[in-house]
């Protein structure tokens, strides 16, 4: 009976000893992962803008005075050339969406943007040259004080996401003033200033840096080609005299674009994992 009582109390001390050890177990402590770093936005040219330019411009107008006289057939003609060049200044306007990314040449699908712009600018193109009939006591004076155009654009931003390479074509306008009161022939006419607006095509190419998340810059190279046109033709003593006027012209522009948010410079929602 005492061994019984004995055995018994040493079993009760013992569960207890083992239940006071077990509640002083602690449970094993977990280290949280660490979070799963966001990927850098994807830069975009999506987007439309709003910016200015300013530049310079030169090139030539082939000019030819005519004379027919009242059986209409042609007494006098003569060629000359006027050399112009002036400064350029205004703003554009347009949109650009880019289709896929990555940097292209096997790194990825490429990065290919088209856009439209309009441009207007005031200009101070101008020039004079001798008059073709009178080369010696006569001479012709031109200035080109607008320049417009509608264009669309392809560009390539695969090479580096915030550098665009481009080309751009598309329709040109151009207003123009004579200045006619020393032409052999101004006594033709009304008035020796002629104003006239011509229009045209323009084809170029540029390069356009994103330096800010709504900023850009641009350098860009531009030809116009506005062809052969009448700049007046006039009546006298049965006679006609007219001047024709083939114009084309270069110019360079450095600008800036301010880039709404549109799609500009945004990623897709990141979802972090652990």
């Amino acid at each position: 009976m005492k061994k019984l009582l004995l055995t018994s109390v040493a079993g009760v001390a013992l569960i207890a000893a083992g239940s006071a050890n077990a509640a002083d177990l602690r449970a094993p402590v977990y280290k949280a992962p660490p979070p799963v770093a966001a990927p850098a936005p994807v830069f975009s040219w999506s987007g439309c803008f709003v910016g200015a330019h300013v530049g310079w411009g030169w090139g030539k107008k082939d000019v030819r005075s005519f004379d027919i006289d009242s059986e209409g057939n042609l007494s006098t003609a003569a060629s000359g050339k006027i050399d112009t060049s002036g400064a350029i200044f205004g703003g554009q306007v347009g949109c650009d969406y880019q289709f896929g990314l990555g940097k292209g040449f096997g790194g990825g699908p490429g990065a290919w943007v088209i856009g439209v712009q309009g441009s207007i600018a005031g200009t101070d193109i101008n020039g004079f040259g001798a008059d073709p009939v009178d080369p010696t006591d006569q001479s012709l004076r031109v200035k080109i004080d607008s320049l417009s155009s509608v264009t669309g654009r392809l560009g390539y931003a695969g090479l580096f996401p915030q550098m665009l390479i481009y080309v751009r074509g598309g329709g040109a306008w151009v207003h123009e003033r004579w200045d006619l009161q020393d032409a052999s022939f101004a006594f033709a006419f009304e008035t020796p200033e002629v104003t006239r607006t011509r229009s045209g095509w323009t084809v170029g190419a540029g390069v356009e840096w994103a330096f800010a998340p709504n900023w850009s810059a641009f350098i860009e190279w531009d030809h116009y080609d506005f062809g052969n046109k009448n700049v007046i033709l006039a009546s006298r003593f049965d006679h006609q005299f007219g001047l024709d006027a083939k114009e084309r012209f270069e110019t360079v522009k450095i600008g800036v674009n301010y880039r709404f948010n549109w799609l500009f410079g945004k990623a897709a929602p990141v979802t972090a994992r652990y």
